[in-house]
């Protein structure tokens, strides 16, 4: 029987609602700093630390997976309580970490002459690009080691302390961060208030890995070359795929910068918040099905995977519908209360952040096929082959036209490069055919994309504003009519569909 005792004492549940507290943490945490920076900075300063902070990100990955790898191979030792093979796991990732942690700073060095070069950065910004980039990665070399801690607290059954910290993060930096700017430090502020709240979470991560008899010490005899091959394996492939995530994931703002400017970038990044919670809501919520997922078709139970892995597909989908809905008509007033009006990247390009919502959602539920049948077949090869497509695809998009066209080359390209490969491999792999297991899915994913383009465009040749009006003292702008009527449409069919679909999810 279902109780809140039961509830308490399930690690799942404790996961799940710590993974979705961090969500609205962040989200809200983020949102807050906005109108804070936007009063103290210009939309150049903002640009220029999003770009640094993404390069930074980028550099994290010359610890080639190592902190993803060494919790799962650290699992086992952990599981018996062999303490040899625990020092020596933890010495040869602690060791390894330590030496590319030194590594990913002289690359900084190495890079800090040319940032010039790479992004159109005004001279009297330089100075300040020069002291974010190398302070940005000093931190992230003293922090390299901790990436192995979320591993560790998996390892340990101790997960929920990973989202715990997430939450925290964002109000740990947001105080630090608003006294420095009103002091007068400037786009600088940014760096001492991430170092803070990234120690602070360091500090709590390390004392509950090791608060629970997790007692370790240097043992040289895990620097094996068995050993490093071992665990190099590994890590690798999840090297791959992160780095190429995260690449994809900010291009629109590395072609900005680059071909547009850092006002451009701010902009975007902006106007692109809202769209990027929407779409990481929906991930959330499919994506905690997966595990059910995997269970069942490793049990062999075919037929209930079949019919369960195509509701929370289609789960996907409808879910994106009304997140695009919500989208096309709310974020032209949340990106005017939290920052200015000319901050709103205009009707055409939210369309396509809509888009790209769905699609996003779309793929990456079908991509978990690989996952499931333990088949990863050329998925990294498709991943490095999106992102030179990618960058043409977008780079001409803002050739011939502008943001908008670049945010629409963007939206579309989960759909031509992993997508077809994930459509029609990943049913293979787990023994189904395409028609089967996606049939139905790809039949609504072309009609809601269809409806989406439609109304949004029918919204965006509108040419309307909705009326002004104040919210705790700041102004902003309602939906024009079409954009009530479409975003009430979409979002009532994504709703009432992803609602039907929830229902035959729990019959299976």
């Amino acid at each position: 029987m279902f109780s809140l005792q039961s509830l308490r004492q399930s690690k799942a549940a404790r996961n799940a609602a710590a993974s979705y507290v961090a969500f609205a943490s962040t989200a809200i945490g983020g949102l807050a700093s906005i109108p804070i920076a936007v009063h103290y900075l210009s939309k150049a300063e903002m640009g220029l630390w999003s770009i640094i902070f993404t390069i930074v990100t980028y550099l994290l990955w010359l610890d080639l997976g190592i902190g993803n790898a060494t919790g799962r191979k650290i699992a086992d030792a952990i599981a018996t309580g062999n303490k040899p093979e625990i020092n020596r796991w933890w010495t040869l990732s602690m060791g390894v970490l330590l030496l590319l942690g030194g590594l990913m700073f002289l690359v900084a060095l190495a890079l800090t002459p040319f940032l010039g070069l790479f992004l159109e950065i005004p001279p009297q910004m330089a100075n300040d690009a020069k002291w974010l980039f190398l302070g940005t990665a000093a931190v992230s070399m003293i922090g390299m080691p901790f990436r192995a801690y979320p591993g560790l607290l998996i390892a340990q059954e101790q997960f929920h302390w990973v989202p715990i910290v997430q939450a925290l993060l964002p109000w740990l930096q947001l105080g630090p961060f608003w006294y420095l700017l009103h002091a007068g430090f400037g786009v600088r502020s940014y760096l001492p208030a991430i170092a803070l709240a990234q120690m602070c979470g360091w500090a709590i991560w390390g004392w509950k890995v090791h608060s629970d008899n997790f007692s370790v010490r240097v043992d040289l005899r895990g620097w094996t070359r068995a050993r490093f091959r071992e665990l190099f394996a590994y890590s690798s492939s999840l090297a791959v795929s992160g780095i190429v995530e995260s690449v994809m994931q900010s291009l629109p703002s590395l072609l900005l910068a680059r071909l547009g400017g850092l006002s451009f970038v701010a902009v975007y990044n902006l106007s692109s918040r809202g769209p990027s919670l929407v779409s990481s809501l929906a991930l959330r919520t499919t994506h905690s099905f997966y595990p059910n997922l995997q269970k069942l078709f490793v049990s062999k139970a075919y037929q209930r995977f079949m019919n369960k892995f195509r509701h929370v597909n289609q789960l996907g989908i409808w879910i994106g519908l009304a997140g695009a809905g919500a989208i096309i008509a709310g974020n032209r007033p949340l990106v005017s209360w939290l920052a200015k009006a000319d901050f709103y990247a205009g009707a055409w390009t939210n369309l396509w952040l809509a888009c790209w919502i769905i699609n996003t959602t779309f793929v990456n539920g079908t991509l978990e096929l690989f996952q499931i049948s333990g088949r990863m077949g050329k998925t990294a090869f498709y991943s490095l082959l999106e992102l030179p497509v990618g960058i043409a695809l977008c780079a001409t998009g803002y050739h011939y036209g502008g943001l908008p066209w670049l945010v629409a080359s963007f939206a579309f390209l989960p759909l031509l490069v992993r997508g077809p490969y994930a459509i029609f491999a990943g049913p293979r792999f787990c023994g189904f055919s395409t028609r089967l297991l996606c049939g139905r899915s790809l039949v609504s994913l072309a009609g809601v994309l269809a409806l989406a383009i439609s109304g949004g465009a029918w919204c965006a040749s509108g040419h309307e504003t909705g009326k002004p009006f104040e919210i705790f003292g700041r102004t902003t702008y309602l939906p024009s009519p079409r954009e009530w009527i479409f975003g009430a449409v979409a979002a009532g069919i994504g709703v009432f569909q992803a609602m039907r679909h929830l229902r035959a999810i729990r019959r299976h």
